[in-house]
């Protein structure tokens, strides 16, 4: 599979019988990432036709639950399917310790493996090329109402967007927002954006991308008042230079 976005949870934070947590797998020339892994991440890729062992390297954009419970799971089918290609997690700073010590205390550690798994921190505006994708971060405002417990309780707060370059495509994923203020300087150069619903204006988001010259808009991360998103994306103006908008459904795809 090669030049596709797949869309396998399409969620926001609240549970939901008909959208799955975050993930979302993009496809060029052979290789597959994964940007973030939910809960039930190996069951959506395999309904959606990917094998879990076809991931070469994973993407955590923050660390709440809806982003990367999925982890364990995967890493053990992984194992189950005797994986023989090496793999690659990349985490916000200062986030390995805890994804490392959740697989040893989930006894994925104790297998010897065919492959070597590595987990590698990133942190702003750093630049990650796994093998057929060009990954830059950019910080967002997502979980700054806790940078001050930060050092107070041990946690780490980062939470990032990503401009991602597959072949000749150039993608920013945006998975979980502070407001749309975060992008509104990284889209210009972008054809594609997917953008998270959960905490922006969508009509904001429509008119930033036209401005930009984005030519599509996906939004994902959507709340359970699925309803209401589309009510808003129907009254959104429309005008000349408009980019193609799509509310993503779980098993949703796109050629690049």
């Amino acid at each position: 599979m090669s030049g596709r976005l797949i869309f396998h949870g399409t969620g926001a934070g609240h549970p939901s019988p008909d959208r799955g947590a975050s993930c979302l797998s993009v496809h060029s020339d052979g290789r597959t990432l994964l940007v973030d892994a939910g809960d039930g991440a190996c069951r959506m890729l395999l309904r959606d036709g990917v094998a879990p062992e076809e991931v070469d390297a994973l993407i955590l954009s923050h660390l709440h639950p809806d982003h990367w419970s999925g982890i364990p799971s995967l890493v053990m089918a992984w194992g189950l399917a005797d994986r023989g290609k090496d793999a690659t997690i990349y985490l916000p700073h200062g986030s390995r310790r805890f994804i490392e010590e959740t697989l040893r205390f989930s006894w994925l550690e104790v297998r010897e493996r065919r492959y070597s798994l590595e987990c590698v921190e990133y942190g702003s505006d750093h630049q990650l090329r796994p093998e057929g994708f060009s990954i830059t971060a950019h910080p967002t405002s997502h979980l700054d109402k806790y940078r001050h417990q930060e050092r107070a309780e041990g946690l780490v707060a980062p939470a990032f967007s990503l401009s991602i370059v597959a072949g000749e495509t150039t993608i920013l994923a945006t998975q979980d927002l502070g407001s749309e203020d975060d992008i509104v300087d990284l889209l210009p150069g972008h054809a594609i954006l997917i953008c998270e619903a959960a905490h922006v204006d969508v009509a904001s988001v429509i008119s930033m991308a036209a401005d930009c010259g984005v030519e599509k808009l996906i939004f994902t991360h959507i709340p359970p008042d699925v309803e209401s998103v589309m009510i808003r994306l129907g009254s959104s103006p429309k005008r000349k230079g408009s980019p193609s908008v799509f509310v993503a459904t779980d098993g949703f795809s796109m050629a690049l």
